[in-house]
């Protein structure tokens, strides 16, 4: 059986920097690191960034268990 590897992820939301917004995306990053993939992305602007190549790498803004935590 061929092993397939894990690559990335890339997460959209829509609506404003809220709470449940930020612990959703905090649960996503956390499952998508879990389950082994190796970069998680955030779209900028939803679909209409990623079409534009606008996307940010999360681990570069999640630095630690602390920052994913910080919002619950």
């Amino acid at each position: 059986m061929v092993q397939k590897t894990k690559r990335n992820v890339i997460v959209g939301q829509s609506g404003g920097p809220t709470a449940a917004i930020n612990s959703s995306l905090a649960g996503v990053y956390r499952t998508a690191i879990d389950r082994g993939y190796k970069k998680v992305y955030g779209m900028i602007h939803g679909v209409q960034g990623l079409m534009e190549g606008r996307y940010v790498d999360l681990s570069e803004h999640i630095q630690s268990g602390l920052d994913i935590n910080q919002e619950k």
